[in-house]
Parts: structure tokens; C-alpha cells; sequence
């Protein structure tokens, strides 16, 4: 199946729908229509580009798009204010859209095996975040906003540059994480 059904929009009622191991290439506009959805799997499928209506989801807590063509967000992902857990392992994903304050109930963040080359600096804004996954990316450094991820428990950085080569600031950065009591996972 590569398409879905502009009537998935009437499923108003519907609260977790797993839409993986298909052929998606894309989500129907209609999908913003989901009001009551809460989980939405994606896995495994073709997607390059989520729609910007996927942000009206208010009450979506685990997105899992790992497996896909992503290249990038939508840039208004942060309205997703209820969303937990971010799953977007095994994409294209070269940035994410700018973090803001509003995005502070994500506890999980996989963006493990993309093409990320930067942490994102305003990274301190998810105050919730308990585990960050940026393992096999291209990833150089990483910013000292990581320190005031209170809640973080748990760092993987497996196969990344900031693992294998260790400047003295990058050093220093993982060196306090692990003193705050970090798994800090290289």
C-alpha cells in the first residue's frame, strides 16, 4: 500500500494506529483529522516528508517513524507539546527544526543512524528528556546545553565521531555528564 485514504481523516475516534512495514510514500492531509490519536507507528515504510497538518495532533505521545527516507521535520514539530517519545532511527536526517520551550514533555529521542552532523545548540529546552540516542551519525561535538538536560539518563553516542576522536572541550562535556550520574554510551 503507498498511499492511505484521505477517509483515514474520519477515524476521529481512533487512538493508536501502526501503519508499518508498507510501502507508505506518504500521509494524506486528512491525518490531522486524528484528534483523539495518541500513538502512530510508521515503521519500516518509504516516507520522505510528513505532512505540517501531523503537528495538529495534540494528543500524540509516541511517534515512530524509524526505517523511512526522512530528510527533515516539519518546522513547527515543537506544537506537538504532548509528544514522549521520537523515534526517527534509520532516516536521512541531516537537521531538526529549531527546539523551542514548548517542547519540554519528550523523554525519548532516538536519531540514531542518519546524517545529523551537529547536536542542536538550544538542545537544553527538553527538560524532560531522558534518553538521547545519536549513535552511527556524523556528529563532531556536542554542546555543553547537554548539562542542563536534568532528567537525562541515558547518552548513546556508538560509532560517531565524538565517541572516537575527543577534543578537550568535547572531553570535558562527556566527563560532567558522567559525574551528574549519566550512562553516557560511547
Amino acid at each position: 500500500m503507498k498511499y492511505l485514504p484521505p477517509s483515514l481523516g474520519n477515524l476521529t475516534n481512533l487512538k493508536k494506529i501502526d501503519l508499518s512495514d508498507n510501502h507508505l510514500i506518504e500521509l494524506p492531509i486528512e491525518i490531522e483529522n486524528l484528534i483523539s490519536l495518541k500513538e502512530l507507528h510508521l515503521n519500516h515504510n518509504i516516507i520522505q516528508i510528513l505532512p505540517p497538518s501531523i503537528t495538529k495532533l495534540g494528543k500524540l505521545e509516541i511517534l515512530s517513524i524509524w526505517g523511512n527516507q526522512l530528510r527533515n521535520l516539519p518546522e513547527n514539530i515543537c506544537e506537538m507539546t504532548s509528544l514522549r517519545v521520537l523515534g526517527l532511527s534509520f532516516n536521512q536526517v541531516e537537521e531538526l527544526p529549531k527546539l523551542t520551550s514548548e517542547f519540554t514533555n519528550l523523554e525519548t529521542l532516538d536519531l540514531s543512524n542518519n546524517k545529523l552532523k551537529a547536536i542542536f545548540e538550544n538542545i537544553g529546552y527538553l527538560k524532560s528528556l531522558k534518553a538521547l540516542w545519536l549513535n552511527n551519525n556524523p556528529i563532531k561535538s556536542i554542546p555543553e546545553s547537554l548539562l542542563d538536560l536534568q532528567a537525562l539518563r541515558d547518552l548513546y553516542i556508538v560509532n560517531t565521531p565524538i565517541a572516537i576522536d575527543k577534543d578537550k572541550e568535547t572531553l570535558k562535556i562527556l566527563e560532567n555528564l558522567e559525574s551528574k550520574g549519566i550512562n553516557v554510551w560511547k
